[in-house]
């Protein structure tokens, strides 16, 4: 599929700046392109090195030269992909980025100039974050890398120091609506989900394609029922949430994590539409009167946990089991 620069909703200004660089002959070795995922910037990383490679030397990329077809084909000789693996938790290992650098120590196929784009470079292991910093100490003939992360902060400061920053910000509301309806929904189902999606379109399409909203009313059934659980309710539900496919049960986590938050929100203020469940809003102020202030904070930190676990090699069963166990204890702490 060909790619181009319009292909990218929203950071006009972040498309205008890449493109100025580039067509200036500005563009520096390494760039980092920052924030939450499914906003573009995986996409902009390759339209940035479709438009580097590309045969015509512009500020964006011809789409009919054989470097631009060989990167719409996933084919081309100098431009190299890394991504996390692993089947459990995912990283970048040392191994690829060894590989990356015997291949960028060979000349140029089509191009004049070779391009690293390293999708989630805040997942690499220590390994591979050391041999990264000495290629971007010892840059191998020309190449430019674009790393893309959700979280510097798990980065080494080293190789920060070596990259352009640019930070991509959440996407409105109404252009991830606008993105939905484009799939076919309707506007009042665009609306909800983009409103979940906490400005990721990636998150969105999850919701929608993945039957988000079902999940979204099973974590609220939850919500309603978890300070009332007796220990066979909690030993239930934990068996049933341990078979549930590990990334649908962390969005179920973060739903859970939504609704919180909305209750501190009209704890302050009941007539607040900046809600990420504006839906359900007349629900959850009937919830204020079970979940007290302090309880929706203390629940919300306790789901921050199990996110974070759920992200590891964690037993889900025990994870979650001892989740429900504090949830249902916090009325009689």
């Amino acid at each position: 599929m060909s790619m181009n620069w319009q292909d990218i909703i929203g950071h006009v200004n972040i498309i205008n700046n890449l493109r100025r660089l580039t067509s200036e002959d500005k563009m520096p070795h390494a760039l980092l392109f920052i924030g939450i995922d499914g906003i573009g910037k995986f996409l902009a990383g390759e339209i940035l090195a479709k438009t580097l490679l590309c045969n015509d030397g512009t500020d964006m990329p011809c789409g009919s030269c054989r470097s631009c077809q060989a990167v719409d084909s996933n084919i081309h000789p100098d431009l190299f992909v890394l991504e996390p693996d692993g089947k459990t938790v995912q990283m970048i290992k040392i191994e690829q980025i060894r590989q990356m650098r015997s291949n960028i120590a060979l000349a140029p196929y089509l191009s004049d100039k070779r391009v690293v784009i390293i999708r989630d470079a805040d997942k690499m292991n220590e390994a591979a974050a050391n041999g990264l910093l000495k290629t971007l100490e010892e840059p191998i003939g020309r190449a430019f890398f674009i790393l893309t992360a959700s979280n510097e902060k798990k980065m080494l400061p080293t190789i920060l120091s070596r990259c352009m920053k640019v930070y991509f910000s959440p996407l409105r509301n109404s252009d991830i609506e606008s993105i939905l309806q484009s799939r076919g929904l309707e506007k009042t189902r665009a609306l909800t989900i983009a409103r979940l999606s906490g400005g990721s379109a990636g998150q969105a399409l999850l919701l929608h394609e993945h039957d988000g909203l079902k999940n979204r009313a099973d974590a609220y059934s939850f919500l309603t029922q978890v300070l009332s659980f007796s220990d066979e309710d909690i030993w239930m539900n934990a068996d049933k949430l341990a078979k549930t496919d590990r990334e649908k049960l962390s969005e179920w986590v973060f739903y859970l994590q939504m609704f919180w938050r909305d209750i501190v929100v009209l704890y302050h203020n009941e007539t607040d539409s900046n809600l990420y469940d504006i839906d359900l809003k007349e629900q959850l102020i009937q919830q204020k009167s079970v979940w007290l202030q302090c309880f929706a904070f203390q629940a919300a930190d306790y789901a921050a946990a199990v996110q974070h676990r759920l992200q590891t090699n964690t037993d889900i069963r025990l994870t979650m089991e001892a989740f429900i166990i504090k949830l249902r204890d916090l009325i009689r702490s």
